[in-house]
């Protein structure tokens, strides 16, 4: 992305894809590294979270201070005083050459967008987008990332594991990291790619979503502690999130759309 390319003092990424906005700010923040801003700290802004704490990172240097990159984590919560902050500090930058702020928020609405502190960043500093991977995209983003990790899969497994992740990133680059591991160059097939579906968290994740759906508690309860010992709550929370998005849609748009196109443009399908 071309937006790599040129550092800024002020980074912004927004979005909802859990692993590309991670991988971003990953990568933003070796870019960071090799420009000199070797120390790295995280802020996150939460119940807990005071605005003096960024006070501290302006007010606080000195000559012989090594330069810092600072994560930003916001989530979709944004304080007025935050926003003010934000959008002084931006206007400022040329005053701490010695600080890279990357801050990471959910994904903005055009509204959000377009208020002071974001359009501050975005005037002097660096935004950048993170877009949603959707079902219709997601074969073409697994090619990439099939290619990325030179890995060939044979048509039917290709199919196999486009059906069973259903556009889960991050359980389809669970399945692509154990798969780089044992492909040594070779053309993988199903019997190679269904042991480590078998042991993909995709299962239970969408079974779990299926009963909560269904008002089977215990089952769902079951589900659950299982996965709390496998340690996949960021995949939870990606399943409870998509979930939660499409029920959403679903009470916005019924009143203008019929339920049939709603539910075949939301991909919901009678199983």
């Amino acid at each position: 992305h071309e937006w790599f390319l040129s550092m800024k003092l002020l980074h912004l990424i927004h979005g909802d894809e859990v692993l590309l906005v991670q991988e971003a700010v990953d990568n933003l923040h070796e870019k960071a590294k090799t420009a000199g801003f070797t120390e790295k700290q995280i802020v996150t802004v939460d119940g807990q979270f005071d605005i003096n704490a960024l006070n501290d990172l302006t007010q606080n240097f000195s000559l012989f201070a090594e330069k810092k990159r600072v994560e930003l984590r916001c989530g979709d919560k944004m304080p007025a005083e935050l926003m003010k902050w934000l959008e002084a500090y931006a206007s400022t930058l040329e005053k701490y050459p010695d600080l890279c702020l990357i801050v990471v928020t959910s994904k903005l609405t055009k509204a959000q967008q377009t208020t002071k502190w974001a359009s501050a960043i975005a005037k002097f500093g660096a935004v950048m987008p993170i877009w949603d991977v959707d079902l219709s995209g997601f074969p073409r983003w697994l090619d990439g990332r099939l290619a990325q990790h030179k890995l060939k899969l044979t048509n039917e497994a290709r199919s196999a594991l486009i059906e069973r992740t259903e556009g889960n990133l991050l359980a389809s680059m669970q399945v692509i990291l154990k798969l780089s591991f044992v492909s040594e160059g070779n053309v993988m097939d199903l019997t190679h790619l269904e042991p480590l579906l078998a042991h993909n968290a995709h299962y239970d994740l969408f079974d779990l979503m299926s009963q909560v759906l269904q008002g089977n508690m215990k089952r769902a309860l079951r589900i659950l502690e299982h996965l709390e010992q496998e340690g996949e709550a960021v995949l939870v929370l990606w399943a409870f999130a998509r979930e939660v998005k499409t029920l959403i849609q679903i009470q916005e748009q019924k009143a203008s759309v019929p339920l049939r196109d709603l539910y075949r443009k939301l991909n919901i399908w009678d199983k």
